[in-house]
């Protein structure tokens, strides 16, 4: 918090009605009193009835943001990793879990992960018996019993793709704003398309738009789209948000 110059020293106490939640002390920053606190929430819950007072100055009711409301789009904002890849070439389905598993119990506490699988006719399966689109159903119960849900696009691949046993075709041009002209990058087209191809595996683990792009190519000619996803607006399998 900052405070007018001439309250620098004085003690700041957070309350959540009487309970004392956090305290320091206000310090010089540029011309202004400055101070910051943190405080460890329990259960994930936010404060009733916030209010900092400094020194014997009357209390200051407080409106802070929702902690609900954080906690949901921090879990939005989450990475998810599927193991091996959002895309397999064999029948079971790859586990999933999040990138960053220490930043997500910190917003909602030790946290249980339960992911059921859909095939694109949006029946449940155990195991992907064909090529193409299927989707995960990511539900994350919290320490306090919150509910999170998640949904994925996964891809099956009719081969196993290893980028080192084939090569990425056709003509790609890279923007413009690259600064590279068209003869140059027609004498370096296998070295260009190489470094797309492996980049593209690279990101088979994160990358819910390749799946999502190849499971609407998957089944374009049959459906007659012009969209990738043609699930919800060009998104994934069934629909993406909370």
């Amino acid at each position: 918090m900052v405070c007018a110059a001439e309250l620098t020293g004085q003690k700041v106490v957070l309350r959540d009605g009487r309970q004392v939640i956090a305290q320091s002390r206000l310090a010089d920053a540029g011309g202004r009193a400055q101070a910051t606190m943190r405080a460890a929430l329990s259960g994930g819950h936010g404060l009733a009835a916030p209010t900092v007072q400094v020194g014997h100055l009357a209390p200051i009711a407080m409106e802070l943001p929702s902690l609900d409301r954080q906690q949901a789009q921090a879990m939005l904002d989450a990475s998810l990793r599927f193991e091996p890849s959002h895309l397999f070439s064999e029948n079971t389905f790859p586990t999933c879990h999040f990138e960053q598993p220490v930043f997500i119990e910190g917003a909602i506490g030790q946290y249980d992960i339960d992911v059921q699988y859909y095939d694109a006719a949006h029946q449940p399966v155990k195991i992907a018996q064909k090529p193409g689109r299927y989707g995960a159903v990511v539900k994350v119960t919290a320490e306090d019993g919150r509910l999170f849900t998640r949904y994925r696009t996964l891809f099956r691949l009719p081969g196993n793709w290893e980028p080192w046993n084939g090569e990425l075709g056709g003509n790609l041009a890279l923007p413009t704003e690259f600064g590279l002209g068209e003869e140059v990058q027609q004498r370096y087209r296998r070295a260009i398309n190489e470094q797309v191809n492996w980049g593209l595996f690279d990101n088979r683990k994160q990358a819910h738009w390749l799946a999502v792009m190849l499971a609407g190519l998957w089944e374009a000619p049959e459906a007659s789209i012009t969209c990738p996803g043609r699930v919800i607006g060009c998104g994934g399998w069934p629909r993406s948000g909370p």
